[in-house]
């Protein structure tokens, strides 16, 4: 009896990683962190949300995913919205700095900051 359970626990262990692979990276305006931003999961296909996080002190996140296609997009008040397509996540974690613009900065600052991912 104590080998069948300890088989089954061994079963599920191996059928299920305990650790979740990782996007990570820091947000930044050139060289410089920007700190307190928001970064969003999303699904590449469906764009459902999948997780939304907010980045530390030094610009730094991390977001735990499974294996998949991921688009991220950052945020912070006073920078436009930035995208990156197509994190693809199979089997090690990915490192993804996102460079951020300034409202004050973008081509044309008099236009609103544009959401569309597309």
């Amino acid at each position: 009896m104590m080998r069948v359970m300890i088989a089954g626990l061994a079963l599920m262990v191996m059928s299920h990683p305990l650790l979740a692979e990782t996007i990570s990276g820091r947000t930044l305006d050139e060289d410089e962190p920007v700190p307190m931003a928001e970064v969003m999961l999303m699904d590449a296909n469906s764009n459902v949300l999948i997780k939304r996080v907010q980045t530390d002190s030094g610009g730094g996140y991390r977001i735990e995913v499974d294996p998949g296609v991921y688009k991220l997009r950052a945020y912070k008040e006073a920078y436009i919205y930035t995208w990156v397509k197509d994190v693809a996540v199979d089997g090690k974690d990915v490192v993804v700095d996102i460079a951020m613009t300034p409202e004050a900065f973008a081509e044309n600052s008099s236009a609103p900051a544009s959401d569309d991912c597309d």
